[in-house]
């Protein structure tokens, strides 16, 4: 569970996307803005819109994928929660409040509501489908997919204007 207000950039906003909700006030600014310093989000937001993209697929992950990732290229920072919503830093489901006042208190209901009703989190995807030249490799025993050979060529084609390759 997460109530965020104000400003959730950079590792506070990847904070965010792993929890199973969010509850975020309506004058929220949030964004992945690491890339603006030179440097890529560490902290599992890119993992976080791949596995939402994939999940979000019909047929082409990088069709899916081009938006996410173009959030995080140009640095986009979410004006509201609404908006964050829309880009995808939160899940549609979430609750978004306009009176930051009584964000705790949601926050806390809604996480009494969870654990009322017998909520687990779901279990760890080990494999999700990827974009890109795909092989197979034994992961802890299992196998799993993952995406071979990213190359500075790969990424630019998800500029616009662009074709991916």
């Amino acid at each position: 569970m997460a109530a965020t207000r104000g400003y959730v950039f950079g590792g506070g906003c990847e904070f965010a996307m792993h929890c199973d909700r969010t509850v975020a006030a309506l004058e929220s600014y949030v964004g992945l803005v690491e890339v603006g310093v030179g440097l890529l989000p560490g902290g599992g937001g890119c993992k976080e819109f791949a596995l939402r993209a994939a999940q979000e697929a019909k047929g082409d992950v990088l069709a899916a994928l081009k938006d996410y990732f173009m959030a995080i290229a140009t640095a986009k920072v979410a004006t509201s929660g609404v908006e964050a919503q829309e880009i995808g830093y939160f899940r549609k489901g979430d609750p978004v409040v306009f009176n930051s006042y009584e964000l705790l208190y949601v926050a806390k209901q809604q996480a009494l509501a969870l654990a009322e009703s017998g909520y687990r989190p779901p279990l760890a995807n080990k494999a999700f489908p990827v974009a890109g030249r795909l092989a197979q490799r034994p992961s802890r025993g299992n196998w799993s997919i993952c995406w071979k050979g990213i190359s500075s060529h790969s990424m630019t084609s998800l500029l616009p204007g662009r074709l991916p390759m």
